[in-house]
């Protein structure tokens, strides 16, 4: 199979639903390439013959762009000669998407810009409003994103202002899968919801069918799989009654991964295989994708050759595409069907590979995350400096107005009693006015807070992707072992500093949803589904504060990190329950698991968790007691005396 350009093919969605074609000579496209050159001799030269000429080199422009590019000049010089404006302006386009197929990108911007001022000197917005999306296009293959922003916005205003909803809608979209490659999904989402509310008022049914499958794939990437096959749903509706077939294929393998990801396999290997039997060459990296997940089903079945091959497959199409979040997936799944195939040298380089990219891209987010976070708080630190300094102000005045009255009450009584009347309304109304500035300045302050929360857990993530760093030169295994150990304890304090900055309350911490996170996350850095591990979460909904919620945290890790790492060395399943609750004015943490009754230690390797364990225990009046439970295996429950319960110490 071929190697394909992923520019390319994004590049042809565009030209779909731009939808710039507006002549009768679209119908012509779906005849015979050879059928339209032959009809050339039989047209007479005018304005249908110029029209011609571009329809042929649409039609080429995927198989063959120097053909494309000498029908187009053939096009531009009749309309030249016979001043066709429109004709001019619109064979240029179909000159550039042939430089942009040749990937000679300067050229491609020097003919938009031609057809862009030609339109521009006859006053037609309508035409400049559509050629700005293409330009932004093109700089966006090209990798120029600042450059794609600014003329998908010089798209959307002019659109705006021409009450041209359809270039509105195009160019939010455009704007959506700017923000989805910089993984910004939140910012993704809102533009493309914007972009089907303008797109639903002109009943533009294939460009909400396009939005709806980006939201798909913005919702996969966050691991939204649930709401990803909703919007899958909506988009494949939407292709359906639109007669778009090739689209539908795509649509089966987005839903395919996303039901991959729920568990549902053998729903997901009949969507995989529907939309890959023809989706190869409509949607390459669509395609890739699919196989790779494909490929992961017939392993965990069993199929360890097929699915390998599979694998390998789409990991030979995508290596030097620079996708480095599907790259990321394939090397994952490469893994796995090397360890199942005992080549475990391969695997060890392809897991490598897996930490080396996680770690770009998450470096990347962070850097993006960043810049963006500190944009806000250096607006809200404008916004609280100035809200403080009218609050001197108002002090001064009302002090000024204090000895105003004093001196007035020197002259007469009469006009003192009336003077001190009307200044106490107006000194009524200014305390009102400065203690709604004071309340909102309190608001600030705990915003800042908010942002101070979001920095640490940033910061958390870094060291985290230091010590995954590390861990890549260290052979040493109880080394590794000692690393991995700090790298859970990063991440259960990064978790807590997530939940304060997502919740409105940030003092307060809900530990069921916590320990789920933590959950999740054991399940990705020990590989629980194939180790046919279980974790199971029994805990109430407890609110705690930080301070109790940071040592109960690292004490969860390092319990439940050291059930899995030594109750079920000879056990091919197990199981771990986590439960917190509170019992007579008591906090009651329970582990259990149905290992090999496995009991720490002090003195072994572990210790030094451990002892961290016996330094939060004085910190929090805490007794721990191990024991063999009803499963056979290990018991530990942990009793807490001291701790935060709703902002109040029990």
């Amino acid at each position: 199979m071929q190697k394909f350009s992923p520019r390319k093919t994004l590049l042809l969605l565009v030209i779909f639903t731009l939808e710039i074609f507006n002549i009768s000579g679209n119908s012509l496209l779906r005849a015979e390439h050879d059928s339209l050159i032959m009809s050339l001799n039989y047209v007479v030269p005018d304005t249908n013959k110029v029209w011609l000429y571009r329809d042929i080199s649409y039609y080429l422009l995927s198989t063959n762009p120097d053909s494309a590019l000498i029908f187009s000049n053939k096009g531009y010089e009749l309309a030249r000669k016979i001043d066709f404006l429109q004709g001019k302006i619109w064979n240029l386009y179909q000159q550039a998407l042939a430089y942009e197929y040749k990937d000679d990108f300067q050229t491609a911007h020097k003919k938009y810009q031609k057809a862009i001022n030609l339109a521009e000197e006859n006053s037609d917005l309508l035409s400049v409003a559509k050629l700005e999306n293409a330009l932004g296009a093109a700089f966006f293959f090209e990798g120029n994103l600042l450059n794609a922003i600014e003329h998908y916005e010089k798209a959307y205003f002019l659109s705006e202002s021409i009450e041209y909803k359809e270039g509105m809608g195009h160019a939010l979209n455009n704007l959506g899968i700017i923000f989805r490659q910089r993984r910004n999904y939140v910012k993704a989402l809102e533009v493309y919801d914007r972009s089907l509310d303008l797109k639903s008022l002109e009943n533009d049914n294939m460009g909400m069918a396009y939005t709806y499958f980006n939201k798909g794939l913005a919702y996969s990437y966050m691991n939204e799989h649930k709401k990803s096959i909703e919007s899958f749903k909506y988009a494949e509706a939407l292709f359906e009654k639109t007669n778009s077939l090739d689209e539908m294929h795509a649509v089966d393998i987005g839903k395919g991964i996303a039901l991959f990801h729920l568990n549902e396999l053998e729903e997901a290997k009949v969507k995989l295989e529907s939309g890959l039997e023809f989706t190869s060459k409509i949607n390459p990296l669509e395609y890739v994708a699919g196989l790779t997940y494909l490929g992961a089903i017939e392993i965990k079945a069993g199929k360890i050759k097929e699915g390998s091959e599979k694998i390998e497959m789409a990991y030979s199409l995508v290596k030097g595409s620079g996708r480095l979040d599907l790259l990321r997936r394939i090397y994952k799944e490469r893994a796995i069907a090397k360890e199942y195939s005992k080549n475990y040298t391969e695997a060890i380089l392809s897991w490598k590979e897996y930490t080396r990219l996680t770690e770009i891209l998450n470096n990347e987010q962070q850097q993006w995350a960043i810049e963006e976070m500190q944009a806000r708080f250096e607006l809200k630190e404008k916004e609280q400096t100035i809200a403080l300094q009218n609050l001197e102000i108002e002090k001064n005045l009302a002090q000024q107005q204090l000895y105003l009255i004093g001196s007035i009450s020197l002259s007469a009584l009469f006009l003192i009693s009336t003077i001190i009347l009307i200044n106490r309304q107006k000194l009524n109304s200014k305390l009102k006015k400065s203690m709604s500035q004071t309340s909102i300045a309190l608001e600030e302050k705990e915003e800042l807070i908010h942002e101070m929360h979001h920095r640490i857990k940033n910061n958390l993530q870094l060291l985290q992707s230091l010590l995954n760093l590390q861990s890549l030169s260290i052979t040493d295994a109880e080394a590794v072992r000692t690393v991995q150990s700090s790298k859970n304890s990063v991440n259960a304090i990064g978790l807590i500093h997530h939940q304060l900055y997502a919740a409105s309350n940030f003092r307060k911490i809900e530990m069921h949803e916590y320990i789920e996170q933590l959950i999740n996350q054991y399940q990705e850095a020990f590989q629980l589904s194939y180790k046919n591990i279980q974790l199971h979460n029994h805990s109430e909904k407890i609110r705690v504060d930080i301070d109790t919620a940071i040592p109960l945290g690292l004490i969860i890790n390092e319990l439940v990190t050291n059930a899995m790492k030594h109750a079920f060395e000879d056990k091919e399943t197990g199981n771990i329950h986590i439960s917190l609750i509170l019992s007579n004015n008591e906090l009651i943490l329970e582990i259990n698991d149905d290992g090999s009754g496995f009991i720490p230690d002090k003195k072994g390797s572990d210790s030094f968790g451990l002892k961290m364990i016996d330094t939060f225990s004085k910190k929090l009046k805490a007794t721990l007691c191990h024991n063999n439970n009803e499963f056979g295996g290990t018991q530990v429950v942990y009793n807490i005396k001291k701790f935060k319960l709703h902002d109040e110490v029990s």
